[in-house]
């Protein structure tokens, strides 16, 4: 079976993937927050509004993917999920290039940024491969001292990136409003 992206607030979904969160996403994402209560987590990406997929296979959910607005015209996007990740990180890859990040430019949008941990490189790897400028190192960002780096999209790097994207090969990919 391919993989499922649903869009919309899943709580218990959200859950389900906090709960079984890969130990690198864990890391990254507690480290700047105020608890690691995965509830909590799902709670607070659940807060953040529609603009949010789950990734499903075999009827499983194995990953979050969205954005949420953080000020006019900047928004703030996330992904995160099992040690299940590799078997939909292609799928979602395809969704942010050719859907999320198309979307959101047309509503008015000129930068949607993330933070990533120093040490989770393969999200900053996945990250650049999307065509995400990287800042300088943010030492001493998260709350014990790591260094973080901001890695975002301009307007022009998101057209630039949907131009590429029309290459990528199709896959099984199903997209369903929850």
């Amino acid at each position: 079976m391919g993989v499922v992206l649903k869009q919309g607030i899943d709580l218990l979904a959200l859950a389900l993937v906090t709960r079984k969160m890969r130990q690198a996403d864990q890391d990254e994402i507690y480290n700047l927050g105020w608890d690691e209560d995965p509830d909590a987590l799902a709670a607070r990406t659940a807060a953040g509004g529609p603009f949010q997929w789950i990734a499903w296979k075999d009827g499983v959910p194995i990953a979050s993917i969205g954005a949420h607005a953080n000020r006019p015209h900047v928004w703030t996007c996330w992904a995160f999920g099992t040690d299940r990740w590799n078997e939909v990180v292609f799928s979602l890859t395809k969704h942010a290039v050719r859907h999320m990040m198309p979307a959101l430019t047309e509503t008015g949008v000129h930068r949607v940024q993330c933070h990533a941990s120093a040490k989770h490189t393969r999200a900053r790897e996945w990250l650049m491969r999307m065509g995400a400028k990287q800042s300088d190192p943010l030492d001493f960002y998260g709350k014990n001292g790591q260094t973080y780096f901001c890695y975002w999209w301009d307007r022009q790097s998101v057209e630039s990136n949907l131009r590429l994207a029309r290459h990528l090969p199709a896959n099984n990919v199903s997209h369903r409003q929850t």
